[in-house]
Parts: C-alpha cells; sequence; structure tokens
C-alpha cells in the first residue's frame, strides 16, 4: 500500500536535524561496505558512512552531492524510526 509521509529536514552546516535524529554534517565515501552493526548508505555503487568531521562552512548546498547523500541518510534514518512503516513497504 502506498503510503504519504513528510519528513522535515534541516540542513544546517554542522548539523542535519530531522524530526528524530541529529548528525553531525560529515560523511566519508567507501568502496567496500562497513562493518556489521554501523549506519551507512549505498548509493551508486559506494558506501556512504556518517562521520564525525563535519564538511566545512557551505554557503551553497549544492555545489557537490555530499549535502544530498546527508539527506538520504536523514530520510532513510527517520523511515527506520517510523512505526508506520512496516518491512516491504520499501524497496
Amino acid at each position: 500500500m502506498i503510503k504519504r509521509i513528510r519528513i522535515a529536514i534541516d540542513h544546517g552546516n554542522r548539523n542535519i536535524k530531522t524530526v528524530h535524529t541529529v548528525f553531525t554534517t560529515g560523511i566519508s565515501e567507501s568502496d567496500m561496505s562497513p562493518g556489521r552493526g554501523i549506519d551507512y548508505l549505498e548509493y551508486n555503487g559506494k558506501f556512504y558512512v556518517p562521520s564525525n568531521r563535519r564538511i566545512l562552512y557551505q554557503r551553497e548546498k549544492t555545489a557537490d552531492q555530499r549535502f544530498f547523500l546527508l539527506t538520504l541518510l536523514g530520510i532513510a534514518k527517520e523511515l527506520e524510526l517510523n512505526p508506520n512503516i512496516e518491512k516491504g513497504d520499501l524497496i
């Protein structure tokens, strides 16, 4: 069943904030899957892991894809915490 959900994300220069999470605007890229128990995002054949080393101040956050990847990570974190989303709702 298709469900509608709104996910608010605040793209700060120090933190990404959603309704239920706050995490640093740092992200590292790897070709290999991270170890078990580590949060990561798989996108276009790469693995992205949140990092505590924040991105330096950027006035224009669309200059590269890092803030886009952080947005996807924020969406994933919110969907994981949403009790209305069941296994199989997302592909």
